[in-house]
C-alpha cells in the first residue's frame, strides 16, 4: 500500500472493486488502525489503515477482520477501547475480539453475517486452538 494519498486512494478504489463478489474482507495493515501521530498520506501511514476506509467498506455491506498489533496499554483496556472505537465507525455492527499474545483481530459483522457467528467461533477454536483467543 503507498504512503501518497492520491496513490492510497487508487489502491483503495481497487481494494473495493476486487471485494465487490465478497461478504468478508480481511484487513492486514502493518501496524493496524491509525494513530494521530500518523496522517492519512504521509510518510509511513502506509501502515495504518485509516477510519474512513474502515468507514467505507462497512457501507458497501462488507463485515470485517481487522489485524491490530498491541500498543504499550494494558490489554484488556486497550481492546475495549478499540471494539468501541470500531462499534462508532460500523453503525449496527456487532463486533469481537480474537486475540493472540501479540495482535488483536477485531472483527465486525454486518447484521445479514451475523447468523455465522457461532461457526466463526467454533472454527476459530477448533483450527488456532491455544494459539488464538475469543474474546477479551
Amino acid at each position: 500500500m503507498p504512503d501518497s494519498a492520491s496513490a492510497r486512494c487508487l489502491w483503495f478504489n481497487s481494494l473495493v472493486q476486487l471485494a465487490q463478489g465478497s461478504d468478508f474482507v480481511f484487513l492486514d495493515p502493518d501496524n493496524g488502525l491509525e494513530v494521530k501521530s500518523k496522517q492519512y498520506g504521509r510518510k509511513n501511514s502506509s501502515k495504518y489503515l485509516y477510519w474512513r476506509e474502515v468507514t467505507e467498506l462497512w457501507a458497501s455491506g462488507k463485515s470485517l477482520l481487522i489485524y491490530q498489533h498491541f500498543i504499550f496499554e494494558k490489554r484488556p483496556n486497550f481492546i475495549q477501547r478499540m471494539l468501541k472505537d470500531l462499534r462508532r465507525h460500523t453503525p449496527g455492527s456487532f463486533v469481537e475480539p480474537f486475540s493472540t499474545p501479540h495482535v488483536v483481530f477485531l472483527m465486525a459483522l454486518q447484521t445479514e453475517h451475523q447468523e455465522y457467528y457461532e461457526a466463526i467461533v467454533k472454527s476459530v477454536q477448533e483450527s488456532w486452538k491455544g494459539q488464538i483467543k475469543h474474546g477479551i
